[in-house]
């Protein structure tokens, strides 16, 4: 398990270290997020996924997102925080984020949300939401807000969720890359990874430089670096 490694960001914000959990310092930062690396692929064929508590320290209110599996220290750092979870949330339809979600919901007795505009992926198993999220919209979990952001183009309705200045990203923005696009021939992987950059730049680039972004797989980063290094996002010469 691994947590984020505190960067410097000028005055602008500081990112601490405390326990494996990470607290950005930017005014109103009030939520943490903790992240697990889980292994949502099999015994012969393991495949590393980025699983997240985040949480509102001062009420225990919780929500997990993209739990790729039922791994054991998710439901270990639950209980030692006390946290409440108020909803499983999936920024995607894809089997490696999903394959916990039915075993957290029937744990914490807690319903399954995920993007309806990825309604048509999810398989008709125990991990298909029971309640949908819609793109550019406010959800509130307890004391937690979410603003659900749409970001096509890695699936039809893949989101983002944005809560204070911690953006959970799923397969839309990685460190230093964006998620594969979806299509059955060149021409139409070609557009919808236009679509995606689009989007990113758009609705991602805009927050604020500070804003700490957890993506599915691989090392947290910022909208700052994102910005700056991203060979994706680079406007064409």
């Amino acid at each position: 398990m691994t947590g984020c490694w505190a960067r410097s960001l000028g005055f602008f914000a500081l990112a601490v270290l405390v326990a494996g959990l990470c607290v950005p310092a930017a005014a109103g930062a009030d939520y943490a997020v903790k992240k697990f690396i889980v292994n949502a692929g099999d015994g012969r064929n393991p495949f590393s996924e980025n699983a997240y508590v985040l949480s509102d320290p001062a009420t225990g209110d919780a929500v997990l997102i993209d739990p790729g599996a039922a791994d054991p220290r998710i439901a270990a750092y639950v209980a030692q925080k006390k946290l409440v979870v108020r909803k499983i949330l999936y920024t995607h339809a894809h089997d490696d984020h999903i394959g916990g979600g039915r075993h957290f919901a029937d744990l914490y007795k807690a319903k399954i949300a995920g993007p309806r505009g990825d309604a048509g992926l999810f398989s008709p198993t125990e991990n298909r939401p029971e309640e949908w999220l819609d793109g550019d919209s406010m959800a509130v979990f307890g004391s937690l807000s979410v603003r659900v952001i749409s970001t096509p183009g890695h699936t039809p309705g893949g989101v983002c969720f944005l809560a204070g200045d911690n953006l959970l990203s799923g397969d839309t923005l990685f460190k230093g890359s964006i998620g594969k696009p979806y299509g059955n021939s060149e021409g139409e992987r070609s557009t919808r990874q236009a679509e995606l950059v689009a989007g990113i730049r758009r609705k991602l680039l805009s927050l604020p430089v500070t804003t700490w972004v957890y993506p599915g797989h691989g090392p947290s980063t910022t909208i700052m670096d994102e910005a700056a290094d991203n060979p994706f996002l680079k406007p064409k010469k």
